[in-house]
């Protein structure tokens, strides 16, 4: 027995490699156009000649109208039914916000790299990059560079690059599709799928040694990651690590 025990980063890293194998849906969910009208047409009820002068305008939604919510209740009543709509098991920040979350990023980006390469101007060449760790679907890359080049164009251009770090390899395959295939931004992003834990260990290569200005994102990153447990004794004060015996799962 004592010999399958292994410490908890690897145990859960090992869950965590089974987790993201998953079907993309599976891993992170989303809300299509589909199901946003459903969801609009589920509250047609609350301010009925409202909403329906709002789905004359626009019958297949890509994200939630909030400024038709009313309150406090029309907005929870969108986010139970957001989940009940959604493809997937879990929505991120980035899918339920759309595209303001990103937005707000985007900002962020600009405004601080605009200072900084300011600053370096009279020893930089003016560029500087941006590296996501955990790039879920795409969706935030995708929502911020449209941003970025739409209200802040200058700092588009002077974006040397977008790169996303990920585990999930079906992940990654679907930021390919949504950020390379036929992409207007295909031409700044960089897609690397690598095992984070080999990267923490050091058997993998991560990013090489770079004065370029970087901005690095990491949603939903940090509850994620594998992690020890240690603990001191309480009889006899030393310091111990937790430690995994896996046991085969029952059919019941």
């Amino acid at each position: 027995m004592n010999g399958n025990k292994v410490i908890l980063r690897r145990y859960l890293c090992k869950r965590l490699s089974e987790y993201y194998s998953q079907p993309a849906d599976r891993v992170i969910g989303s809300i299509d156009s589909g199901s946003l009208a459903r969801i609009s047409s589920g509250i047609s009820n609350f301010g009925a000649a409202r909403l329906s002068s709002h789905r004359q305008q626009v019958t297949a939604p890509r994200c939630i109208d909030f400024p038709s919510l009313f309150n406090e209740w029309h907005w929870k009543h969108t986010y139970k039914r957001a989940y009940e709509e959604q493809r997937g098991m879990w929505l991120t920040p980035v899918e339920l916000f759309f595209p303001y979350y990103s937005n707000i990023l985007a900002n962020f980006v600009s405004e601080s790299m605009k200072t900084t390469l300011n600053n370096l101007e009279m020893h930089h060449s003016g560029s500087f990059e941006i590296v996501e760790l955990g790039g879920g679907r795409g969706t935030n890359a995708h929502a911020l560079l449209n941003h970025l080049r739409e209200c802040h164009s200058d700092m588009y251009e002077r974006l040397d690059s977008y790169t996303i770090f990920d585990t999930s390899p079906t992940l990654h395959e679907l930021q390919r599709k949504v950020l390379m295939d036929g992409s207007s931004h295909a031409d700044k992003v960089k897609l690397v799928n690598t095992d984070m834990m080999d990267v923490a260990e050091g058997n993998s290569m991560f990013l090489a040694p770079s004065d370029t200005p970087t901005v690095v994102i990491a949603l939903e990153l940090l509850d994620n990651l594998p992690h020890d447990k240690v603990g001191r004794c309480m009889e006899k004060g030393d310091i111990l690590q937790a430690e995994v015996v896996p046991m085969p799962l029952s059919d019941s």
